[in-house]
């Protein structure tokens, strides 16, 4: 199984557009090494990412807590989409490992920001390679939300 497969069965959705498996997987601090200039960092992508999963994770709290308020809703997503809260998510998945750096992010620094970037960016690049049902399924199978016990 060739990495980018490997990215993929982790992920939980198969790439018909190949180029950005490539992209999600690009950290900003290689294009400034020798061909990064070629490489399209992978900030985009988790820039739409952030939106789609922020999407996804509050459709699912309002749809899961009919009852709760706008107070309890924002507070739940805000700690479910979090940075402190997508890296463990981007950690357990084990898709660090595919993330490329350059020499002034060696692998072993893979911060929280880092990781909750690379889940987000492959969330964007599922968004883009089907559509926001899909890319919420994905998000949906990886991050937590609280119990129904917890509705309010």
């Amino acid at each position: 199984m060739s990495e980018e497969q490997e990215f993929e069965r982790l992920l939980g959705h198969e790439f018909s557009n190949r180029k950005l498996i490539a992209e999600v997987r690009t950290h900003a601090s290689l294009l400034n090494e020798p061909g990064g200039a070629q490489r399209v960092g992978n900030s985009r992508l988790a820039h739409l990412g952030d939106a789609v999963v922020g999407l996804a994770v509050r459709h699912a709290l309002f749809k899961r807590f009919p009852k709760a308020d706008k107070a309890k809703l924002t507070e739940d997503a805000k700690g479910i989409v979090s940075n402190a809260a997508l890296a463990p998510v981007a950690h357990g998945m084990g898709i660090g490992r595919f993330l490329e750096t350059g020499a002034s992010l060696p692998t072993t620094q893979h911060g929280v920001r880092v990781l909750a970037g690379l889940f987000e960016a492959a969330i964007g690049a599922v968004f883009l390679d089907s559509n926001f049902e899909t890319a919420a399924q994905v998000t949906l199978k990886h991050v937590v939300l609280p119990p129904l016990d917890d509705a309010t």
